[in-house]
């Protein structure tokens, strides 16, 4: 035997009085309405809405607490790859390129960052330069990451046209990374941009320290442009030369 809809001549099955577009349009709940037209619907979501502002469950800027609540129990922290793919976006962002084009807008970075060291002493805190450092080495292993500036490799590919040698560059000693090394020697190639920075001459005293334990001579050269590098080979020509000649 078979059954119908009461309302249309679709077949159902033995218990349903109506079919399935039949039940919708005289449903005595929503009769026929949609979430985007049914008024209750949106006074409800209204209602809902009031109800997490009052309770603090949601963040504006007028209520923090929900958000306080959940940094406090670490619900508020993204995934490792969600926090990669929100870096990715801003970064490839047209706001973000306008926005580090602006002068205003990098005055404003550069006085948050003095700010910052005002009050705190630094900029990047002792753990966010660890984490960086780490992150670079493992780059640096992977062949993912060229970290010697443009002055540098020039230094040391004019030493090596000078004297016939070959150095071997970002010598890894332990946890530390040195522009060039030479048998026992390593140079450094300070720029004062990076060796100017938060941290700097801490690190380069370590770094000092390192080489003088593992029974390396280290030199440093403050080094900027290319006219720095010439100024570098003219007034220690005679110290390259005992070095690489071995007079």
């Amino acid at each position: 035997m078979k059954f119908y809809c009461l309302d249309c001549p679709k077949e159902v099955s033995k218990n349903a009085k109506r079919c399935s577009s039949c039940s919708t349009k005289n449903n005595s709940w929503n009769r026929g309405l949609t979430a985007k037209t049914d008024p209750r619907v949106k006074k409800n979501g209204e209602n809902i809405w009031i109800s997490r502002r009052k309770n603090g469950t949601i963040h504006n800027n007028g209520n923090k607490k929900g958000w306080e609540t959940r940094r406090k129990n670490g619900t508020d922290k993204h995934s490792d790859i969600t926090k990669k793919n929100i870096s990715i976006g801003i970064l490839n962002s047209e706001i973000y390129k306008n926005a580090i084009k602006n002068p205003e807008r990098s005055k404003n970075i550069s006085l948050g960052q003095q700010r910052r060291k005002e009050r705190d002493g630094y900029i990047c805190s002792p753990e966010a330069r660890e984490k960086i450092s780490q992150k670079t080495l493992k780059m640096y292993k992977n062949g993912k990451f060229k970290i010697q500036s443009n002055s540098a490799s020039l230094l040391f590919d004019q030493l090596e046209k000078i004297f016939d040698i070959k150095l071997e560059r970002e010598h890894l000693l332990k946890d530390k990374l040195y522009d060039a090394k030479w048998k026992n020697y390593l140079f450094e190639s300070d720029g004062s941009y990076w060796h100017s920075r938060d941290g700097a001459k801490e690190n380069d005293e370590y770094k000092n320290k390192l080489a003088q334990e593992n029974n390396y001579h280290l030199f440093r050269f403050k080094n900027n442009s290319i006219e720095d590098v010439k100024n570098i080979i003219d007034q220690n020509y005679d110290l390259f030369k005992s070095i690489f000649m071995e007079i």
